[in-house]
């Protein structure tokens, strides 16, 4: 924040939040789970999309920041389908757990023939 900006009261920072759009839309989740390795918890959840996702219910130690390792659960035409990735967190605050993928040709061709 500039100097100037201080003394006009001006806030770049809600202006971003306002203005910015996300590159990919939120899939509600319908039973699909993640598995933090090398924990093997699993943890039911909120939503996802090509860019990361976000779980409730959240009580490990993981801060923001931090990556950590996955396995993405799902079910697909009646079968179990699976993929590990790599994410780093985004949040990590009030049992909520966000994630962003850094790129991961493999993760996201798995996740947009998950959604189709």
């Amino acid at each position: 924040m500039s100097f100037f900006s201080k003394l006009t009261g001006s806030n770049d920072k809600a202006k971003k939040q306002q203005t910015q759009k996300r590159l990919h839309e939120r899939v509600q989740s319908k039973g699909e789970f993640v598995r933090i390795l090398p924990s093997r918890k699993d943890y039911q959840l909120l939503d996802y999309s090509l860019g990361g996702f976000c779980i409730g219910n959240y009580d490990g130690r993981l801060k923001g920041n931090q990556y950590l390792e996955f396995k993405f659960c799902g079910l697909k035409d009646g079968e179990d389908v699976n993929v590990e990735g790599v994410a780093a967190v985004v949040r990590a605050k009030d049992e909520l757990l966000a994630v962003k993928f850094p790129p991961q040709p493999k993760l996201k061709k798995f996740l947009r023939n998950y959604i189709d």
